[in-house]
């Protein structure tokens, strides 16, 4: 059971006691005062249940109503991102057909690098991490490089102090020597004398091996305080090399709407069932069979007719304006389709009151033959004043879209 059939039913139960009440007072006068006021206790309480479980239930309803509000919300914003993200793959495949190939290198390469500053700053706490512990390891080294220094130097002022214990000994052997305390025994000063002499030449020799060290270890102190932080950039780019792939590009192809004219066409529209029952929508190729139409029906073509030079070498729509300017749509080949009409999205635009937003398309095959189809516009389309549902194009084929007019140019 809903909250809305919960609703009525309270307001029913409620409604109930309200009368209950409303007879009990008309009958106030005729019924104990004890049992009046017992029995309008009860509804009373009763009353308040109600108002209580309706307050609770017309809560419910509310917050449903903003569940589903939000609901709705969220759906519209869906669809118009959905439309937003359409719109852009239209816009962007129109952009695609007319880039040269200069732009469409520079297009990748300005992706290549955004995709590089992506993945850097998707990655940059590793990056971080990696310059953190090369700080910290260059810090242990300077460490490791002044313990060694005060270390040698200990040693130094060590070896230092024995030398001039050894001195001060050889001082006091020359002060007994001059007082004539070895004229007995010469040889007795040189025995004492000697083993002191080459204690101080070899502390000698540990002074400047120490002296030596403490010099490369300062020169490779200097080095580590110079030595700048490597670009760790690289190395992320490399490890995460799968990131920076090209994505494959989504191909947008306008969704084909179908639509039967009220008026049929005349002249050389080809109905589907006359194809073998192969629809012309599908992407086989237009039968050959059909070519003999265009031979039969061969004229000289607009170019020759009025000396139009064109350099356009892909198959177009040549339009001539009023300013006497001309426009040319080039159409897409491959099996695609161009898709005419007044929308900005349409791959030939025709900004005119009377052309529909989605008016017709032309689809081409792999042999490089064109069809048109009229998306069931109200002004209809033509080819060669002839009103057409659908039908195959030849080269100098004058095909009106409301009205505009524009000649075909296959070759």
């Amino acid at each position: 059971m809903g909250l809305h059939e919960d609703l009525e039913i309270l307001k029913q139960e409620k409604a109930g006691y309200v009368d209950r009440l409303q007879k009990l007072d008309e009958r106030k006068d005729k019924v104990r005062p004890e049992l009046f006021t017992k029995l309008k206790s009860e509804l009373d309480e009763k009353l308040v249940d109600v108002d209580t479980r309706l307050a609770e239930v017309e809560q419910a309803i509310l917050a449903e109503q903003k569940r589903l509000e939000e609901e709705r919300r969220r759906e519209e914003e869906r669809l118009a991102e959905e439309k937003r993200q359409e719109e852009e793959k239209r816009r962007k495949a129109r952009q695609q057909r007319k880039l040269t190939p200069e732009q469409l290198a520079a297009q990748r390469a300005e992706r290549e690098a955004a995709r590089r500053r992506q993945v850097l700053a998707d990655h940059a706490d590793e990056i971080a991490g990696l310059q953190r512990a090369w700080e910290d390891q260059r810090e242990g080294k300077r460490r490791e490089f002044v313990a060694y220094l005060d270390s040698r130097r200990q040693q130094a002022a060590a070896f230092q102090g024995k030398i001039n214990d050894a001195q001060m000994q050889i001082e006091e052997l020359n002060l007994r020597r001059e007082i004539g305390e070895f004229e007995d025994d010469p040889k007795g000063y040189d025995e004492l004398a000697k083993p002191l002499l080459d204690q101080i030449a070899g502390h000698q020799a540990e002074i400047a091996r120490c002296e030596n060290d403490l010099r490369q270890a300062e020169q490779q102190m200097g080095l580590l305080a110079q030595m700048s932080m490597p670009e760790f950039e690289p190395q992320i780019l490399e490890k995460y090399a799968d990131e920076l792939q090209e994505p494959e590009e989504e191909i947008y192809e306008p969704e084909e709407e179908i639509y039967e004219p009220d008026e049929s066409g005349e002249a050389r529209v080809l109905k589907e069932e006359e194809i073998d029952g192969e629809s012309l929508d599908d992407d086989e190729e237009i039968l050959t069979e059909y070519e003999e139409i265009y031979e039969d029906e061969a004229e000289e073509s607009f170019f020759t007719k009025t000396g139009f030079v064109t350099t356009t070498i892909n198959p177009c729509l040549i339009e001539r304006q009023k300013s006497g300017k001309t426009r040319v749509h080039e159409l897409i080949m491959g099996g695609g389709k161009t898709l005419i009409g007044s929308s900005e999205t349409c791959d030939v635009f025709l900004s005119r009151p009377e052309v529909d937003s989605k008016h017709a398309w032309i689809k081409s095959d792999r042999k490089s033959q064109f069809m048109v189809k009229d998306l069931g516009s109200r002004a209809g389309t033509f080819v060669n004043g002839q009103r057409i549902k659908k039908t195959l194009l030849k080269n100098g084929d004058l095909l009106r879209v409301g009205t505009v007019e524009m000649t075909v140019k296959l070759v």
